[in-house]
């Protein structure tokens, strides 16, 4: 158990003024009078800002606030992973005299924070303003005076394309992006999903369909082959007595049985369907089964030949579901590295970009 700040008063469980009855919070005890308070997602309980020594400017940059007595392992309900919580913060606009959070995706909580950072960079760089006017015009010159381009360059999704030939400083980019050991990872982890990992699994799920269709077209063969051989052998007898009619009554009730006689078809080599036709496989049966001594035998060519399997029961369902589950685990793996490595790609081209334009700036300022 941590020990609690030495600001922080021992943990008392008191929440109502015996005396006045009124509800007390903070680890001050005493009643809501209208300052500034946060709420511990630990223990519910509500704190002052002054009281806990947190800046009320910080008041928007909470994103996660855990009391000291939470924090101790002494309130609040015990993390899944036994750590103790610690506060979690927004990230702060970059602008030094901005408290407020950054938007998504940006280092600012506002475009206009943005602005005033960049002009404030330039004002502490001291370059004069027909040298930052020089720059900007170096920048419209690369685009060829073509102002689209040049707006393109401040578009949502400028970070994610390519770095242009106009900001291109091949050492510097070699050094920062192309040599980049997390973004090579995720690149290899990538191209090892699109080729090995998802055309493996995509392969085994061809096979096993082939060989479903290889399967049921043995089962068409054998029942079309018992509803031949069990019809009425000889249309000159009489039918018109009694038990007659209850023999073909009898041999139908049969047919119908007899038409659901599927092999299992369980097999470890499922591309055993390229050696053997099945036909010819149906005429191996058959002569599996007329000779007495094999009678028992339940494989034929690896594969498994009772009709009624337990061992195998429904071996094809199950491994369809098996390898179609596989491949939508492996569709969001790949969903999750291609945001990975947007990302990445991104953080990079904001450090470049950023280095690129402080190195610019000091050879203008020299």
């Amino acid at each position: 158990m941590s020990i609690f700040p030495s600001w922080c008063p021992p943990y008392s469980s008191l929440k109502i003024d015996p005396d006045t009855q009124e509800e007390l919070y903070c680890i001050c005890k005493k009643p809501d009078e209208g300052d500034l308070m946060v709420g511990c997602d630990g223990c519910d309980d509500w704190f002052h800002f002054k009281c806990v020594k947190i800046p009320e400017k910080y008041s928007h940059l909470v994103l996660n606030y855990y009391c000291p007595y939470c924090q101790a392992g002494i309130t609040g309900k015990p993390s899944a992973n036994g750590e103790l919580p610690k506060i979690k913060w927004k990230r702060k606009c970059r602008l030094e005299t901005c408290f407020d959070p950054c938007q998504d995706h940006s280092k600012y909580c506002s475009e206009a924070h943005g602005k005033l950072y960049m002009h404030d960079l330039l004002e502490k760089a001291s370059i004069p303003k027909r040298d930052a006017k020089k720059f900007v015009g170096d920048m419209m010159w690369g685009c060829q005076n073509d102002v689209r381009k040049f707006q393109e360059m401040a578009s949502k999704d400028f970070l994610s394309k390519d770095v242009p030939d106009l900001m291109m400083d091949h050492d510097l980019f070699n050094r920062m992006i192309k040599n980049d050991k997390n973004l090579q990872v995720l690149q290899e982890q990538i191209e090892k999903y699109k080729n090995k990992m998802y055309p493996e699994v995509k392969s085994k799920l061809d096979v096993l369909q082939d060989y479903i269709a290889w399967l049921e077209s043995i089962t068409k063969q054998l029942n079309n082959e018992t509803a031949v051989d069990e019809t009425d052998d000889d249309p000159t007898k009489t039918n018109d007595n009694k038990q007659g009619k209850n023999r073909r009554k009898k041999q139908k009730k049969n047919n119908t049985r007899r038409k659901m006689k599927k092999i299992c078809g369980f097999s470890h080599d499922l591309t055993i369907i390229t050696a053997i036709t099945p036909e010819d496989f149906i005429t191996q049966y058959h002569k599996l089964m007329e000779v007495d001594d094999n009678y028992n035998q339940e494989t034929l060519n690896g594969i498994c030949v009772k009709l009624k399997c337990n061992r195998h029961s429904e071996w094809t369902s199950m491994k369809m579901d098996q390898l179609k589950q596989q491949l939508r685990s492996l569709e969001n793996h790949k969903e999750r590295l291609d945001i990975l490595l947007k990302t990445r790609i991104k953080q990079l081209h904001i450090q470049y970009y950023e280095q690129l334009s402080s190195t610019r700036i000091s050879e203008l300022s020299s």
